[in-house]
């Protein structure tokens, strides 16, 4: 029980504004402790694989649920453009429940008899830089959160094929000379509805929770067959979920849209 709400905290501490964190505690300790290995000029490093792209005020991580990812090909080169073909795998039974966090002394489970309709995959790139002065690191958004639907689905897999660019106010080369490291965040959303209802309940995965926890790869050039693991989470129904902030991105309603 305790391991297990310590990575609901975990989480749920994400779901701060960074100006907020910042404040309250000049910055992640977590953050500062990667930026310690990535502290090299003379390569600027892309970590693959980091997570906190997760609706996180009433998700419950089960310890016992695995999935995987596996980036068949994926390159981020120094003109700004990145490339992205991932497969996602289930590698438990899919749900039978649904647990919702209220706080730390009372977690909802619902037996839930759910039928698997689709999924789709979260991305998005952040730099991290130093802040002189005051000894603590600060990230910085190259993308907004990129929301891909698969070009496979089924019960237990998915498979996205992805090219794109920075923002277009993002100067790359500055990027490329200032920044620590650079980290590509992954996030997977299984959506089921209940049967005979119609309920959607939406099932999260994230990778690493650790901020530079994922694979360390190297700018311009190209990598086969880079894998990792998802945390998964038990689904919650739709009527309990919340746009992403910091990002204010509300997947719920470009799901409906988009699927």
């Amino acid at each position: 029980m305790t391991s297990r709400i310590k990575e609901v905290m975990i989480r749920k501490i994400w779901k701060i504004p960074v100006y907020f964190m910042l404040a309250l505690i000049g910055a992640s300790v977590v953050t500062a402790a990667a930026i310690h290995v990535l502290r090299s000029r003379s390569t600027t490093y892309v970590v693959l694989g980091t997570g906190h792209l997760i609706d996180g005020y009433h998700v419950v991580y089960g310890e016992s649920l695995e999935a995987r990812w596996i980036a068949q090909n994926f390159r981020l080169s120094s003109d700004g453009s990145f490339m992205l073909d991932l497969r996602c795998d289930y590698l438990s039974e899919n749900p039978k429940q649904s647990k919702v966090y209220y706080s730390f002394d009372n977690i909802s489970t619902l037996e839930v008899d759910l039928d698997y309709l689709g999924s789709v995959v979260l991305v998005k790139i952040e730099a991290v830089y130093e802040m002189k002065g005051f000894g603590d690191f600060a990230h910085g958004s190259l993308t907004e959160v990129i929301p891909i639907v698969p070009e496979f689905t089924d019960s237990k897999s998915c498979v996205i094929e992805y090219e794109g660019v920075f923002s277009a106010d993002v100067d790359v080369t500055k990027v490329m000379n200032q920044a620590y490291g650079l980290g590509v965040q992954l996030s997977w959303i299984r959506i089921f509805i209940v049967k005979n209802e119609g309920t959607l309940y939406y099932q999260w995965l994230q990778s690493s929770s650790n901020v530079w926890g994922g694979k360390k790869l190297e700018v311009d050039k190209t990598y086969n067959n880079v894998s990792g693991k998802f945390s998964v989470y038990y689904p919650i129904p739709e009527s309990l979920t919340s746009p992403l902030l910091p990002y204010e991105f509300d997947y719920v309603k470009w799901i409906r849209e988009n699927t």
